[in-house]
C-alpha cells in the first residue's frame, strides 16, 4: 500500500499519523494530502522570544484554522528531548458533555498570517472543526461559553487526552488541526531540534468525505 493511502488512512481514522522520509520528497508527499499553504523553520535561535524560535515551553494549541492539516518534518531532534505534546481534543470534548454546545458561543481572534485572508475570528468549537490557544483573545463569547472554555482549558492542563511524539531525524507527523492540539516542553539552551512546519489545506473533494 502505497505510504500517502497509509497516512490518509491513519489521518481519517485517528486524526495523525507518522513515517519516514527524505527531505527532498517531504512536499511532493505533502501534496498528495492537501495543498502546501504555509511552510515555516522551526528552530532555537539566539535571544528570540517567540515560541517558533525560543526555549521556553509552547501551550497546548491549534494552529490558524485556515490550516486544515498541520505537518512537521524532523531535521534534527534535541538529544535530551523535544518530544511533541500532543492532545486529543475529541476527548475533552467528549468528556465535558453536554456543555460542550456552548464553547460554539465562543470566538477568538484569527491573526493575518495567510495571503488574502477574509476571516478574523473563529468558533472554538463549531461542531467539526476545534480552534484554540491560550493566547489568542476572546471576541465574543456568552457567559455559559466561558465558563464551559475555561472547563475545557481545565481538561486540558489536567493532562486529559494528551500523548507525547518525539521524532526523530527523518521522521514525519502529520495532525488534524480541527482535532488535535499540540505543543512541547522547555527545550535546553541552544537545543539543536531543527523541525521543517508545513500548513495544508484538504482540497474540495476531500472536506466533502
Amino acid at each position: 500500500m502505497a505510504a500517502s493511502v497509509v497516512i490518509a488512512t491513519a489521518l481519517a481514522r485517528e486524526g495523525l499519523a507518522t513515517c519516514s522520509i527524505a527531505e527532498r520528497t517531504t512536499r511532493e508527499f505533502l501534496r498528495t494530502l492537501g495543498d502546501i499553504v504555509e511552510e515555516t523553520v522551526v528552530r532555537q535561535r539566539r535571544g528570540a522570544t517567540t515560541y517558533l524560535a525560543g526555549r521556553d515551553a509552547v501551550p497546548l494549541h491549534t494552529d490558524h484554522p485556515g490550516a486544515d492539516l498541520v505537518a512537521w518534518r524532523c531535521n534534527a531532534q534535541d538529544p535530551h528531548d523535544g518530544a511533541s505534546v500532543l492532545a486529543d481534543g475529541h476527548a475533552i470534548l467528549r468528556a465535558m458533555g453536554a456543555r460542550v454546545d456552548a464553547l460554539r458561543e465562543v470566538e477568538l481572534h484569527v491573526p493575518p498570517q495567510l495571503p488574502r485572508q477574509a476571516l478574523d475570528r473563529g468558533r472554538v468549537w463549531d461542531g467539526k472543526r476545534l480552534y484554540f490557544a491560550p493566547w489568542y483573545p476572546v471576541v465574543r463569547a456568552s457567559e455559559e461559553g466561558r465558563r464551559a472554555l475555561d472547563m475545557f482549558a481545565n481538561l486540558l492542563a489536567m493532562g486529559f487526552g494528551h500523548r507525547r511524539i518525539r521524532l526523530a531525524a527523518g521522521k514525519l507527523l502529520v495532525v488534524d488541526n480541527g482535532r488535535w492540539l499540540h505543543g512541547r516542553d522547555k527545550l535546553s539552551q541552544g537545543s539543536d531540534r531543527y523541525l521543517q512546519r508545513y500548513w495544508l489545506r484538504r482540497r474540495p473533494r476531500e472536506k466533502s468525505r
